[in-house]
């Protein structure tokens, strides 16, 4: 998800978590047992150097930081 004029990273933080809270909630026609977990992986930009495919590659990293740390949260990219 690409989100535009977000402002400030404490903003982005809040998007995150509002995501998460959303995305936890129960999903019509999925089974009770089957429990769904989210992962998401913050890239602030613009940035110095910033291409679109290194924007993506900071994301992904952020993202699989969360997933080695447990899932259900977020993180930010750092510098590459």
């Amino acid at each position: 998800m690409l989100a535009l004029d977000i402002g400030t990273e404490q903003a982005a933080g809040n998007l995150a978590n509002k995501l998460l809270l959303e995305l936890a909630k129960p999903l019509p026609g999925i089974p009770e047992n089957i429990s769904l977990s989210v992962s998401i992986g913050v890239c602030l930009f613009p940035y110095p150097g910033m291409t679109v495919s290194d924007m993506i590659h900071r994301a992904d990293a952020a993202m699989y930081q969360v997933k080695n740390h447990g899932k259900g949260a977020f993180a930010f990219a750092g510098d590459a």
